[in-house]
């Protein structure tokens, strides 16, 4: 089967790769292109890449908040 190999930044806290940091790297640097597009009068608006940013820095620090055991649920078992 097609297999796609994504490679991902590597957090430099937990030495694993990361897609939320992925995303805010690759986010921050579209923000910077669009910003300097804006500059230049290339375009009109770079709301949309700011709002791209705003949602991907949320979910990045919300994940590095929440730590290793917010990605476990855990269940109670009745006997």
């Amino acid at each position: 089967m097609f297999e796609l190999k994504v490679p991902f930044i590597v957090d430099p806290k937990t030495k694993e790769p990361s897609v939320s940091l992925s995303l805010l790297v690759t986010s921050f640097v579209l923000v910077v292109v669009g910003t300097v597009c804006h500059i230049t009068k290339i375009t009109e608006s770079t709301s949309v890449l700011m709002e791209l940013f705003y949602a991907n820095t949320a979910l990045y620090f919300g994940r590095k908040m929440q730590g290793k055991s917010g990605n476990v649920i855990e269940t109670e078992t009745k006997a």
